[in-house]
């Protein structure tokens, strides 16, 4: 069975190696895909690249994958690459958007952001894929602090709760990653809990991107990463 090491060796000797996704990245994908099954989960990948994540997923399992890329180089590739697995390749935008609506309701969504989406995008697939299950993750690579707030920005139009999880907080692509699990929890308690989680959440986004810059930092006299430092921590760090 392939892992996120051997995933990363074998397409890092690959025609558009620059393309692929970083070890810390597919190790947390990996971990995903193990606490998920294949027959309850849908999985969507925007910017599959030249096929790494969608490589190892589904040599995990066989899910239903959604693949979404642009790059006329790429897409040559990754029907290459993943020549021996089922999945639904979209070179558009609309049709994605086609594809994801005609899916039944399952128990869960995962998506893998690996490129970029502008705002209306974002909400429009974020409106229709929250139709089709009861739980939605979003997984986003690397240093997306735009892309994170699109989708938190999304969230909160579509009125659902999250909790965030931060993996790395420096400059280090290889340590970056932002888990977004959206809570489905109904009860008062779990209600209330959601809110504190977003809120928590909101804040710790908000101190990592635009709204709080290096120099605002600067000039201070702190610096940005050490005082990050100090917020709590909800869970432990991956």
């Amino acid at each position: 069975m392939a892992n996120w090491k051997n995933t990363h060796q074998k397409y890092q000797s690959l025609v558009g190696a620059e393309y692929i996704a970083t070890p810390k990245a597919l190790r947390i994908v990996e971990r995903l895909c193990r606490e998920r099954e294949a027959q309850t989960c849908v999985v969507v990948e925007i910017g599959t690249g030249i096929g790494t994540f969608a490589d190892l997923i589904l040599s995990e399992k066989s899910f239903m994958y959604f693949a979404y890329e642009i790059n006329q180089f790429c897409v040559k590739q990754l029907k290459n690459n993943l020549s021996m697995f089922q999945f639904t390749l979209s070179t558009t935008y609309d049709r994605l958007i086609d594809e994801l609506s005609r899916i039944m309701t399952v128990s869960e969504v995962l998506i893998v952001v690996d490129d970029y989406l502008d705002e209306n995008q974002t909400n429009k697939m974020l409106e229709i894929v929250r139709k089709k299950c009861s739980k939605l993750t979003i997984f986003i690579e690397g240093h997306r602090f735009g892309q994170r707030r699109l989708f938190v920005n999304a969230c909160k139009r579509n009125n659902m709760t999250f909790h965030a999880r931060f993996f790395g907080n420096s400059l280090d692509s290889v340590k970056g990653g932002f888990l977004l699990s959206c809570m489905t929890d109904s009860t008062k308690v779990g209600k209330y809990q959601s809110q504190i989680l977003s809120g928590y959440s909101d804040l710790r986004l908000k101190i990592h991107d635009y709204y709080f810059t290096r120099k605002t930092f600067s000039a201070l006299g702190i610096r940005k990463r050490k005082w990050l430092g100090y917020l709590p921590r909800l869970s432990k760090r991956s």
